[in-house]
C-alpha cells in the first residue's frame, strides 16, 4: 500500500503559467491505497537558479503559504513537493513548473491599438420592451469586427517566448498563421473599468527566426456589444474595441501593440453575442495572418493603456468540450429544414460538409420546436442567426464572436443538407469536472446529466442565467442557490473567486452597500440596482460555500468587507431592523403558483423569505468573523441574529407554531435555517409535521420557487421525512423535476413548465430551457442519495451517509476533492446493503449506515445490513407508493409485516403467504397503499396522512374512470372501511362500490371444482372467495346497523363450512369466516322476518322464529361445543366469537 502526490496547484489557477501572485499558495492532492494515511510533514523544494528546500511539520496540504522570497515578474521556478506520513514514510517528489505573470503595471510597454475610423452598423431590434421601461437614449449601433496585425523580428536563438494578450472586446490571436491557443471569446466578461483579465501563452513553438506576424481579430463582445433584454444597452464599457498584446522572447519585448500596427476590416461583417455572426466567404483572406506585406491596410490608432487593473484570471478560459452530431433532419409544416442535435447546449455549429458555391447560407437557432417550427419567442429579441455569403471556402467555418443556446438549427440556402454536413460545438469555461453521480433510476440519471449540461452552458466566462436569449446575465440569486451543486460538479474555485472580485467592485461602485442583481452590472438598468434578499445575500453565502468546498479562508477575507457592508448598509430596514416592506422582492421567484407574467408573485410572503435569509446570512457572517479571528464582529452579528429571530416569530409565527405563510417554502426555510423558536416546546416537531402534511397534500409536486427549491428535499431528509423527499424527487407530474425529463428535456428548464404538456411554450415572456437554478436538486442526489458531503472546509473531514429510498437499488457518487478522490458506491444485493467508500489520504470520514456510525480513514470499505432486506427490481405502476417515494422499500416492508402480524388477524382478509410485498406491488397499488395506510395509522403516524391521501386518490380515480377495478381495489375498499377514521361516514358507500365490483368480477359465481394442487394457484382462488365472504359479513353488519336490506343473497355463497375445511390448510383464519357466515345467515333470516312479519299470519311468523332459534342453537353446538378441546378455535378467539353469536341469539329471543 502506498500514497503519492497526484497534482500540485497554485492558488486556484488552472496551471502554473502566468500566475499574478508573487507569493502564491500551494496545494497538493493525493492518490494511493494506504489505509489511515496522515501527513505529518512536508518539504517544498523551489529551484530558481539553485534549489532551496523548505521543511514544515504540518498536516496541511491545501493552500499552504509560499515559503520562499516573492517571485518577480516573469520569474519562473520549478516547484517540487514531497510529504512524510505519520508513520515516517516519504512520498516521491512531485514536480510542477511555476511562472509569474507581469506583476507590475510598469511591466507593460504595450498600448491599446484600434481601428482609426471604426465602423458601426445599424442594430437589428424588435419593437418590444421588457416590463414597462425603455433604456435611456434608445438603441445604439453595433461595432464591426476589425483585424489588427504587426510584424517583428525574433532572435535566431532563444529559449522561450511568451505572449501577454487581452482586448477591449474579444480577440482571436494568431502567430504566424497559427492560433496562439484554443481559447474562445478572450478575455471573457469582467467589470472592464476596474479589472481587465489577460492570458499568458507559451508561444515558443510558434516563433521563427525570421520575420514573424502577430495578428488578431477583435470584436465587440461584452465590452461594447448589446447587453440586456430586447434592444438592451450597448457600449456599456466603451465604443472602441482594440487589442493589447506584448510578446517577449527570453524576457525581452520583441513585439507590442502600439505604433506600427495596421488594421483592416475583413470577411466578418458582424459579430454579436446575441444576434450572431455574418461572414462573407468571398472576401476571406487567410494570407493576412502570414504575409509579411499586406495591401490596403491602414495604420492603427494607438490609445493609452486603460487605467483598469491588468491581471491574469484564475477563471479558466472558454474552450470547446464536446462535438455533437445531428441526429434527425426535420422538414417543418412550412417546408423549412431543421437539424436536431438531440441535446440543448451552448455553443455554435461548424460547417463540416461542402455547401453550395453561391447564395447565402443561414443558420437560425432555438432550444425547442413549437407547432413543428423553430420556437424563437423565448429568445426575447436575440436574432440568434449566423449567415454566410457563399462563393469562397466555407468548409470548417465556425463563428468567432458569438455563441447560441440551442438544440435545433434551421438551415436555409443549402438544398440537400445532411446530418453529417454540420456538427455542434459545445463551449464553456474549462473548469475540470470533479463530481459525478449515477444510480439505478434512469430518469434521475438523465436529470443529473441535464444539470451538468446546464451548468456548462451557463458558465461561459460568468455564472449566467441562460445562454440563448437577449439576457445571459450574471444573476446573483441563481449562483447563490446553485453554489453547492456547481462546487461539487466542477472545480469552480477560480471561476467564482474571479466573479466575486467583480461583485465587490460593482458593490463599491453602486454605493451604500448595495449588491446589484447581476454581476457584471448594467448601470443604466435601475431595476437591477435595487437591493433584493436571496440575490444580495450572495455576497456572504457564496464565499461561505466556497470556503466549505475548497478550504480557502482568503476568499472569506477578501469578501468580509463586502458581506458586512451588505448587512450594515445595503439592506433597507424598517425601525425594528428587519427588511423594509416598501421594497420590491423577487423572494420565492418562479414558484409554480405564480402567474406566468408575474414570477415574483408567489404564495410565500416575500418578506418572510427576505427576513429568513437575513437571519441566516447574519449568522453566517458571525461564524465567518469567528473563523477570521474577529470576535467583536462575531459577537455583534450573533446578537443581531438573535434579536432578528425574536422579531421574525413575532411577525410570522403564531404562539401555537402556525406559520402565517402556510407553504412548503416558508416551513423549509424555518427548518433548514434553524429559525425555530427555542422557547416554544415541540415547535420543530409541529413545523415538521405540517411540512409533511403540505407535501402530501400537494401530491409530492413541487410548490417552491428559487428560495425554497434548493433546500426542500434536504430539509425533508434532515427531519425524518425522507420518504417525502424521494416522493417529490421522483414525482412525474408537473411541477416536478422529472416532468421535463419525460417531455424530452436535455437540460434544466427555467420554469417547471417552460414547455407545457401539449408541447407549446409557456406563455410567460421569460422562458428558458437551459437554466441551472432548479438543478440545485442535484445537491440532494450527491449528499443524500449518493451519500457524500463535507463536514469541514476543503473536505478534510467528510460525511458518508447514503440514504436509499423509493425503488433505487444502487447509486455511485464520486468527488475529486482538494485532497483527492472521495467516493461512495452502494447497492442492494440479496438481503445486504453493500457500501464501498473511498476516503483520500490525509482525510477522515464519518461513516453513518444502518447500525453503523464510526470515523474511518483512508481507503476504508464497509458494508452493512439494513433492517428489512432490500428492494427487488421490477416494473411497477406509476402510482406505486414506493416508486413515488412516499416511503422507502424498507419502511414498506416493515409496515406490511406489522399489518399481517397485528391487524390482519382481526379481519382475516389477506393471506400472509400470498400477499408478499412483491405480489401486492405487482397486482394492486390501491391495496398496497391501503395496507400501508392502515398500519401507519397506528405505527408511523407521519406517514398516515400522505398514504391516506394517496389511497383516496387511487380509489377515486378508479371509480371515476373504471380503470384498475380489480380484486385488490375491492380489498383496498374493505380495508378503508375496516380501519376508517371515526368521523368517516362513507363506509356504506365504499362497501356498496366494493360489492358491485365483486359482481363485475364474478366473485358471486360459486366454484364447482376442487382447489388445484398447485398451492399458489389454490391460494389465488381462495383469495377471491375469501374476499367475497368478507364482503358478505360486512354487508350483513351494515344492513343491521342502518336497518337496510342486505345487498348480497345467501344463495350466492358456497357452503361456508365445506369451503373453510378445504382452505383451512392455508391457516388464513377461514374457519372464522365460515363461523361468521353461519351466524350471519341465521341472523339474516331474523332480519327478513322482522321486515315482513306484519304481513303474515302470527302462527306462520312464530313457526319461522322457532326455526331460526333452532338453527342458531345448532350453529352454537357445531362451532362451540361444550368440550372446548373439540372446538375449531383457540380459547380466547372461541370466547370472543361465542360472545358475538350469543348476542345474536339474545336478540332473536
Amino acid at each position: 500500500m502506498s500514497c503519492a502526490i497526484s497534482a500540485i496547484t497554485f492558488e486556484h489557477y488552472p496551471h502554473g503559467l502566468g500566475v499574478s501572485h508573487s507569493s502564491p499558495r500551494l496545494s497538493w492532492s493525493f492518490d494511493g491505497s494506504a489505509r489511515d494515511w496522515k501527513q505529518a510533514q512536508y518539504e517544498i523544494r523551489i529551484t530558481r537558479l539553485t534549489p532551496t528546500t523548505y521543511s514544515v511539520s504540518s498536516p496541511d496540504s491545501i493552500l499552504v503559504p509560499w515559503p520562499a522570497p516573492p517571485l518577480q515578474s516573469r520569474e519562473s521556478a520549478v516547484v517540487e513537493v514531497r510529504v512524510r506520513s505519520s508513520s515516517g514514510e516519504w512520498t516521491a517528489w512531485a514536480t510542477e513548473r511555476l511562472e509569474a505573470a507581469l506583476l507590475e503595471r510598469n511591466d507593460w510597454s504595450a498600448k491599446l491599438v484600434t481601428a482609426s475610423d471604426q465602423a458601426t452598423r445599424a442594430p437589428k431590434t424588435d419593437p418590444i420592451s421588457y416590463f414597462s421601461f425603455v433604456l435611456p437614449g434608445g438603441p445604439e449601433e453595433s461595432v464591426k469586427p476589425v483585424r489588427l496585425r504587426t510584424t517583428f523580428k525574433a532572435p535566431s536563438t532563444y529559449k522561450q517566448a511568451r505572449l501577454y494578450v487581452t482586448a477591449c472586446g474579444v480577440h482571436y490571436t494568431f502567430l504566424n498563421g497559427q492560433p496562439v491557443s484554443p481559447d474562445l471569446l478572450e478575455p471573457g466578461w469582467t467589470k472592464y473599468d476596474t479589472t481587465l483579465a489577460y492570458r499568458t501563452y507559451d508561444v515558443t513553438a510558434l516563433i521563427n527566426g525570421d520575420t514573424n506576424i502577430l495578428a488578431s481579430w477583435v470584436g465587440e463582445g461584452w465590452y461594447a456589444g448589446r447587453l440586456g433584454y430586447f434592444e438592451g444597452q450597448r457600449h456599456v464599457y466603451g465604443h472602441r474595441v482594440g487589442l493589447i498584446a506584448q510578446l517577449e522572447v527570453d524576457g525581452q519585448v520583441v513585439a507590442r501593440s502600439g505604433n506600427g500596427w495596421q488594421w483592416s476590416y475583413g470577411a466578418i461583417a458582424a459579430g454579436e453575442i446575441y444576434d450572431g455572426e455574418a461572414f462573407d466567404s468571398r472576401i476571406d483572406d487567410e494570407e493576412w495572418k502570414t504575409a509579411v506585406t499586406v495591401h490596403d491596410w491602414k495604420q492603427a490608432q494607438v490609445l493609452d493603456l486603460p487605467t483598469t487593473t491588468l491581471v491574469t484570471s484564475e477563471s479558466p478560459p472558454i474552450r470547446p468540450y464536446a462535438r455533437l452530431q445531428a441526429k434527425e433532419l426535420i422538414t417543418t409544416p412550412s417546408g423549412k429544414t431543421i437539424l436536431d442535435l438531440a441535446q440543448n447546449f451552448a455553443g455554435f455549429v461548424q460547417v463540416v460538409g461542402q455547401p453550395p458555391i453561391e447564395g447565402t447560407l443561414t443558420f437560425r437557432f432555438a432550444e425547442v420546436l413549437e407547432h413543428g417550427e423553430l420556437g424563437t419567442r423565448p429568445l426575447m429579441g436575440a436574432r440568434a442567426t449566423d449567415s454566410i455569403i457563399l462563393g469562397g471556402r466555407v468548409q470548417g467555418w465556425t463563428p468567432k464572436f458569438t455563441f447560441h443556446g440551442f438544440r435545433y438549427v434551421e438551415v436555409s440556402g443549402w438544398p440537400g443538407v445532411t446530418l453529417e454536413d454540420i456538427c455542434g460545438v459545445a463551449i464553456s469555461s474549462a473548469m475540470n469536472q470533479t463530481g459525478t453521480f449515477t444510480c439505478s433510476h434512469m430518469l434521475l440519471n438523465r436529470l443529473h446529466e441535464n444539470v451538468v449540461w446546464s451548468t456548462r452552458s451557463n458558465t461561459i466566462s460568468i455564472p449566467s442565467d441562460c445562454p440563448q436569449r437577449a439576457e445571459r446575465l450574471g444573476w446573483t440569486g441563481d449562483i447563490q442557490i446553485f453554489a453547492p451543486t456547481i462546487n461539487y460538479l466542477f472545480n469552480s474555485a477560480g471561476f467564482l473567486r474571479s466573479w466575486l472580485r467583480d461583485l465587490r467592485d460593482e458593490q463599491e461602485a453602486l454605493g451604500h452597500g448595495r449588491v446589484p442583481c447581476v454581476i457584471p452590472h448594467l448601470p443604466h438598468w435601475n431595476i437591477l440596482s435595487k437591493p433584493h434578499a436571496v440575490w444580495g445575500d450572495v455576497s456572504a453565502l457564496l464565499p461561505n460555500d466556497l470556503h466549505l468546498s475548497f478550504g480557502d479562508s482568503d476568499i472569506l477575507k477578501e469578501s468580509f468587507a463586502s458581506m458586512t457592508d451588505w448587512l450594515d448598509r445595503g439592506i433597507p430596514r424598517n425601525a425594528e431592523g428587519t427588511w423594509d416592506e416598501t421594497t420590491f422582492q423577487y423572494a420565492d421567484w418562479l414558484a409554480p403558483a405564480s402567474p406566468p407574467d408575474q414570477p415574483w408573485n408567489a404564495p410565500t410572503d416575500s418578506f418572510l423569505v427576505a427576513n429568513a435569509y437575513l437571519i441566516h446570512t447574519t449568522r453566517k457572517v458571525a461564524r465567518i468573523a469567528q473563523v477570521l479571528g474577529r470576535p467583536e464582529e462575531a459577537e455583534r452579528y450573533e446578537k443581531q441574529a438573535t434579536d432578528l429571530l425574536e422579531k421574525f416569530h413575532a411577525n410570522y409565527v403564531t404562539p401555537k407554531s402556525r406559520v402565517l405563510s402556510d407553504t412548503q417554502a416558508a416551513l423549509a426555510l424555518i427548518l433548514h435555517f434553524d429559525l425555530v423558536n427555542p422557547g416554544v416546546a415541540n415547535q420543530r416537531d409541529i413545523l415538521t409535521r405540517r411540512l409533511g402534511e403540505l407535501v402530501g397534500k400537494d401530491r409530492w409536486q413541487v410548490s417552491t420557487g428559487f428560495a425554497g427549491t434548493p433546500i426542500i428535499l434536504n430539509t425533508l431528509a434532515e427531519h425524518g421525512l425522507l420518504h417525502h423527499a424521494y416522493g417529490m424527487l421522483l414525482a412525474k407530474k408537473s411541477p416536478s423535476w422529472l416532468a421535463p425529463v419525460l417531455l424530452g428535456a436535455t437540460s434544466v428548464w427555467e420554469r417547471w413548465d417552460s414547455m407545457l404538456a401539449d408541447k407549446t411554450i409557456n406563455p410567460g415572456r421569460m422562458t428558458s430551457f437551459n437554466h441551472y437554478a432548479l438543478g440545485s436538486v442535484a445537491s440532494f442526489m450527491h449528499q443524500v442519495v449518493g451519500g457524500i458531503s463535507p463536514l469541514e472546509p476543503g473536505w478534510r473531514h467528510i460525511r458518508i451517509r447514503p440514504q436509499p429510498g423509493a425503488t433505487l437499488t444502487h447509486a455511485h457518487a464520486v468527488f475529486l476533492s482538494p485532497y483527492g478522490k472521495v467516493s461512495c458506491s452502494w447497492k442492494i444485493v440479496g438481503d445486504r446493503f453493500k457500501v464501498d467508500i473511498e476516503v483520500p489520504p490525509n482525510c477522515t470520514a464519518e461513516l453513518v449506515l444502518p447500525g453503523v456510525q464510526e470515523v474511518v480513514g483512508t481507503a476504508h470499505a464497509s458494508s452493512a445490513n439494513p433492517p428489512g432486506g432490500i428492494a427487488p427490481t421490477g416494473v411497477y405502476a406509476d402510482d406505486d407508493p414506493i416508486e413515488m417515494g412516499l416511503l422507502s422499500f424498507v419502511e414498506a416492508q416493515h409496515l406490511l409485516a406489522q399489518y399481517l402480524h397485528k391487524l390482519n388477524p382481526l379481519i382475516a382478509l389477506l393471506d400472509p403467504k400470498l400477499h408478499t410485498l412483491e405480489f401486492i406491488r405487482k397486482t394492486s397499488s390501491a391495496l398496497l397503499t391501503a395496507v400501508l395506510m392502515c398500519t401507519a395509522q397506528f405505527l408511523r403516524r407521519p406517514l398516515y396522512s400522505p398514504l391516506l391521501a394517496h389511497t383516496r386518490m387511487i380509489v377515486n380515480r378508479a371509480v371515476s374512470t373504471g380503470s384498475n377495478c380489480n380484486l385488490g381495489m375491492i380489498q383496498a375498499l374493505s380495508l378503508m372501511v375496516a380501519w376508517k377514521e371515526p368521523t368517516d361516514g362513507t363506509s356504506g358507500v365504499k362497501m356498496a362500490i366494493a360489492i358491485r365490483l365483486g359482481y363485475q368480477l364474478g366473485l358471486h359465481i360459486a366454484r364447482t371444482t376442487p382447489l388445484p394442487d398447485n398451492e399458489h394457484e389454490a391460494r389465488v382462488i381462495a383469495d377471491r372467495e375469501r374476499t367475497w365472504f368478507m364482503l358478505s359479513c360486512v354487508d350483513r353488519i351494515h344492513s343491521d346497523v342502518f336497518g337496510l336490506p342486505p345487498t348480497m343473497r345467501l344463495d350466492e355463497l358456497p357452503n361456508c363450512v365445506r369451503w373453510a375445511e378445504e382452505t383451512d390448510r392455508f391457516h388464513c383464519g377461514d374457519m372464522r369466516h365460515a363461523c361468521s357466515m353461519s351466524s350471519a345467515s341465521t341472523y339474516l333470516m331474523l332480519i327478513e322476518l322482522r321486515r315482513t312479519y306484519t304481513n303474515m299470519p302470527r302462527q306462520t311468523a312464530w313457526a319461522l322464529l322457532n326455526s331460526i332459534y333452532t338453527q342458531m342453537d345448532l350453529h352454537l353446538q357445531q362451532w362451540f361445543p361444550e368440550d372446548q378441546t373439540q372446538g375449531k378455535f383457540p380459547p380466547i378467539e372461541q370466547s370472543l366469537l361465542k360472545w358475538f353469536d350469543l348476542n345474536h341469539l339474545l336478540r332473536i329471543k
